[in-house]
């Protein structure tokens, strides 16, 4: 298998159905996946799921349809403005 060690991968809508198994496949392969959703009540759950296995996987509830709200994130974690 490939490695995305020190790799960073924002999948919207990962949270839970087709998004949350893409976060995970690329948690197994080492990347830090931010878990991100519109519904912040699933999204730490879904960070809980992933975090369990010690995969690295931080919450990110926003919209990303919100650019306000993405750029905050973006700021959060990563630092950018």
């Amino acid at each position: 298998m490939f490695s995305l060690k020190l790799e960073v991968a924002l999948v919207t809508g990962s949270s839970r159905g087709l998004g949350f198994e893409l976060g995970k496949s690329l948690s197994s392969a080492g990347a830090c996946a931010l878990v991100n959703g519109c519904d912040v009540a699933q999204v730490p759950r879904s960070v809980d799921e992933l975090g369990n296995p010690g995969l690295d996987a931080p919450d990110c509830a926003f919209d990303v349809r919100d650019l306000n709200a993405t750029a905050s994130a973006a700021e959060g974690v990563w630092g950018l403005a």
